[in-house]
């Protein structure tokens, strides 16, 4: 199986390794902390957020109680860029195997906590006021995503599943 490897992810405890692999089933939901995608416009873009927190990056966020993976998306996509989104599909999972003890305080799944990436088309963008969380939506061509500075799992999952190269 094809995976991308990352040892002590700087956010999260340590020590720690993080495995991302292409898949399409979803892991035990009591293991799953987030959501981040890929939304595509019909001109090959790629809607960003610029997050106050985060910087420039991939919309998404944390799967809320009693939500599912496609609502935490769609609601993550809304509050940080303002668009709706259709057609979601899980594309990647990023497996993150924490190795030591489990901090005091720590809310995520331990020892195994999984992160899940999918891809979604725009339906269209609602007007954006900027908030606490957000500043807005960036567009980039899909051509130009790694140039972004995308972390290196994103850059993989982008390179070996949905970048169509129109060299």
């Amino acid at each position: 199986m094809l995976s991308h490897k990352e040892p002590n992810l700087s956010w999260a405890p340590k020590p720690n390794l993080a495995e991302t692999t292409l898949q399409t089933t979803l892991p035990p939901r009591d293991q799953i902390s987030t959501v981040h995608g890929f939304i595509i416009t019909g001109d090959n873009q790629i809607v960003l957020t610029d997050h106050t927190q985060r910087g420039v990056g991939l919309p998404g966020g944390h799967i809320e109680e009693g939500e599912s993976f496609t609502e935490c998306f769609e609601r993550e996509v809304y509050e940080e860029v303002g668009a709706k989104v259709s057609d979601i599909e899980l594309v990647a999972v990023r497996k993150i195997h924490h190795l030591g003890e489990k901090p005091e305080g720590y809310k995520y799944s331990f020892p195994v906590s999984q992160m899940l990436y999918v891809r979604a088309v725009l339906v269209s963008f609602d007007e954006f006021t900027p908030t606490a969380e957000s500043y807005g939506p960036k567009l980039v061509h899909a051509n130009e995503f790694i140039a972004t500075g995308a972390p290196p799992a994103e850059s993989w999952i982008f390179e070996n599943s949905l970048w169509e190269r129109n060299d």
